[in-house]
């Protein structure tokens, strides 16, 4: 008997993607490929060459699962949009996982309407490469094995959300006989309140997450079977409606063109350049200094460290002491949303006349969209600044 490590796991909901999971949002390291594609072979080979970590550990809608990641790559297709170059495939294993939007007793035999694909993607402009977890969700009967990545059938009513490859939420849209309804975004996952809540056009759901392990026996079929479902986990979930008059409402493509405005004006690049160098105390031995230095340059704003340097005066020369991040800030002004910094590391390395601040910061993006709720993701950045002791 053979045993097949099978995952996926989840916690729930999307933005039709192409943040990308943006922390991507998202997990998602990104390298470039110069390649004008992306083959399947590709995809899996960038896949296998590098960690995925979940792009917020601390967030309470992370589900951990008992399997790795397994991609089946033989079933994987190559395709493009507008924006990307993208590999889909399904995830095979062991652990299966499986979803619920109606709270209940845990499902029996196939009662689990959920589809989890992995996706590849590559930026057309930049040949960044990301990589999310698309979950389809259905309200009721099975998923139509039709339904792909900007691929929905007239028919299908229910969920498709993102999540990185920690299972961290993204983003999300709901869906009523394949068109677009409703936004979908986290709430508070310690709320006990398992009633559907109303607050003005947004209600509140809770979506349970199952897996269970599959036995498979290639020499036996007939003798396969899996073990019963077992509870991992409830993600809370607000829905708000389109309330936008008229039959047209918002499709996909205007909230992705609308994100992807927003992403052009206010993505930042990694840079460094020293703005301005402060003495702020000095004394014979040792002097502080304040260096504000740009880590960041987009289009109509940047981001801006601040540190804290100390030298300290060997054999009448200078040397450096220590240096100190102290904080990242945004410079510019943001229109139809916000951009904001969700967190920030910097870690010293201080040498006798150089010193280098190794700086990880993610920025925490919003888009206001009318008629609909926000569309918000996230982007982790690394830069590296570096200061002579005599500067």
């Amino acid at each position: 008997m053979k045993k097949t490590a099978f995952i996926s796991g989840v916690s729930i909901m999307l933005m039709m993607l192409c943040f990308s999971c943006r922390k991507e949002t998202t997990q998602s390291s990104a390298v470039k490929n110069e390649s004008n594609s992306l083959s399947v072979n590709a995809a899996r080979e960038w896949f296998v060459n590098h960690p995925h970590h979940s792009a917020n550990p601390q967030s309470k809608t992370v589900f951990r699962f008992s399997g790795d990641i397994r991609p089946d790559w033989e079933a994987a297709r190559a395709s493009e949009d507008d924006t990307y170059y993208f590999v889909e495939c399904p995830l095979q294993s062991g652990v299966t996982p499986g979803f619920r939007i109606k709270k209940g007793n845990a499902p029996k035999g196939n009662d689990i309407n959920g589809r989890t694909r992995l996706l590849v993607l590559k930026d057309k402009k930049n040949g960044s490469l990301q990589t999310v977890l698309m979950h389809i969700t259905a309200y009721g009967g099975t998923i139509d094995p039709g339904i792909q990545y900007k691929q929905v059938s007239n028919n299908f009513s229910g969920m498709i959300f993102f999540t990185d490859l920690g299972f961290s939420f993204l983003n999300g849209l709901e869906y009523k006989n394949g068109r677009i309804v409703a936004t979908t975004k986290p709430v508070d996952a310690t709320s006990n309140n398992r009633a559907v809540e109303a607050i003005e056009d947004c209600y509140t759901y809770y979506v349970d997450t199952y897996e269970r392990e599959c036995y498979y026996h290639p020499d036996a079929p007939s003798e396969d079977y899996c073990t019963d479902w077992q509870y991992v986990g409830t993600t809370p979930v607000t829905t708000c409606t389109n309330n936008t008059e008229g039959g047209g409402g918002y499709s996909s493509e205007d909230i992705e063109n609308a994100v992807l405005d927003f992403e052009a004006k206010y993505e930042i690049y990694p840079a460094f350049t020293v703005d301005k160098i402060d003495l702020i105390s000095q004394d014979p031995l040792e002097r502080k200094k304040r260096y504000v230095w740009t880590c960041g340059q987009g289009l109509m704003i940047k981001t801006q460290s601040l540190d804290i340097g100390v030298h300290k005066k060997v054999n009448n020369e200078w040397q450096w002491k220590s240096l100190t991040h102290e904080k990242v800030e945004i410079i510019g002004v943001v229109i139809g949303g916000t951009v904001t910094v969700a967190n920030d590391l910097g870690l010293a390395e201080v040498g006798k006349y150089y010193a280098y601040m190794h700086l990880n910061f993610t920025l925490h993006y919003v888009v206001n969209i009318p008629g609909i709720s926000n569309i918000s993701w996230e982007r982790d950045h690394s830069t590296t600044g570096y200061f002579n002791v005599n500067s």
